[in-house]
């Protein structure tokens, strides 16, 4: 906690420095992320990506420099994670970001930390929010490392997530311009090949036994998406509560986009209700049998029931059929990366540390 000189005043404010979203992709995170950050005092950053990509709490050696981790937050935190449009820009800050945080010595914390309330002056806010769905993975070493900080998980359907993961890979056409946001189609490429029900499935249920763990602790709390898009307001108002910011309507005027399902252009504000239970008529049978398969009775924990005990045969052996080739091109699509993609195995399978 702490106090911040915020548009040329100082205001005493039990507040926190930074807030973590967290949850499985697809999870609803942006759109968490879009409604805290419409807080005239909250600033909301792109996916930095720091845990697990630039420290990894569970590996006994560092995965990246501190050059590398100052050059990274500043390449995320301008919105090319996915492509890096501005080299020299990146190398500029990021040294910048190095020397401020103390030298190539500095902890990767250090750095997290330094960048972070960099962020807040520019923006002139007290708190700043970031929303990379794997810190779900991490929210013990995240606490431990900032104990400023504070997480904010949201759970979502599983099989609502499930379709919208089987749908991600058009978002390169959804947008107001294509390719939408200048997403490469490497990406688009490995979220086509990625989907998997089972796999997908088994993440979620990961990320889901990783929030049940931690929402006894006083510094998260847990957001179910279906409740927080039926009744924005109450939701929205216990979640600024609990970050310690006062509650503004604005906050429920988000913006439509980043769907699976449909474009952004004319999409207009406010949360969706509609978005809860597509999977109904998006799913095939055998996906809903398999995902449910996978994640009850994990599911239970958050109040979702399951559809039918029928095993539909023919359904499920055609969704493992046609989801089996891609697994080879999601494989070769990771090549040029293979311990990333380990490490990230180790972290959605529950082979985290619990201290950093």
């Amino acid at each position: 906690m702490f106090s911040r000189t915020t548009l040329g005043r100082t205001q005493q404010m039990k507040i926190a420095s930074a807030v973590f979203i967290a949850g499985s992709s697809r999870s609803g995170t942006t759109l968490l992320s879009r409604a805290v950050g419409l807080n005239s005092q909250v600033h909301s950053t792109p996916e930095l990506h720091f845990v697990g990509e630039l420290w990894d709490p569970s590996s006994a050696r560092p995965v990246a420099s501190a050059s590398e981790i100052a050059n990274g937050l500043e390449r995320a935190g301008e919105g090319r994670y996915l492509r890096d449009s501005d080299p020299a820009r990146t190398r500029r800050r990021g040294a910048a970001l190095l020397v401020a945080s103390g030298g190539e010595s500095a902890r990767p914390a250090e750095i997290l930390l330094r960048y972070l309330d960099q962020v807040a002056d520019d923006n002139e806010v007290a708190v700043v929010c970031e929303q990379t769905p794997a810190n779900v993975y991490f929210i013990a070493p995240l606490l431990e490392a900032l104990p400023q900080a504070l997480v904010l998980g949201i759970v979502r359907d599983p099989r609502d997530v499930l379709l919208s993961q089987k749908r991600w890979w058009r978002q390169v056409f959804q947008g107001g311009k294509f390719p939408y946001r200048h997403i490469p189609w490497r990406v688009t490429l490995r979220r086509w090949a990625d989907y998997n029900p089972i796999v997908m499935a088994l993440m979620w249920k990961r990320a889901a036994e990783a929030l049940v763990k931690a929402r006894g602790h006083e510094r998260v709390k847990v957001v179910v998406y279906e409740e927080l898009v039926a009744d924005p307001h109450v939701s929205l108002r216990g979640i600024a509560d609990f970050i310690g910011v006062p509650f503004e309507t604005q906050m429920a005027d988000v913006p439509r986009r980043n769907s699976s399902h449909r474009a952004d252009a004319g999409t207009g504000l406010g949360m969706d209700a509609s978005s809860a239970g597509r999977w109904t008529a998006g799913l095939s049978a055998g996906e809903v049998w398999l995902c449910e398969r996978t994640v009850f009775p994990t599911a239970d924990e958050f109040g979702y029931t399951r559809s039918s005990t029928r095993f539909p045969a023919g359904s499920v052996v055609w969704s493992i059929l046609k989801t089996a080739p891609k697994l080879l091109v999601s494989l070769i699509l990771r090549l040029g990366s293979p311990r990333q993609a380990w490490r990230t195995l180790r972290a959605r399978t529950g082979h985290t540390a619990s201290a950093p």
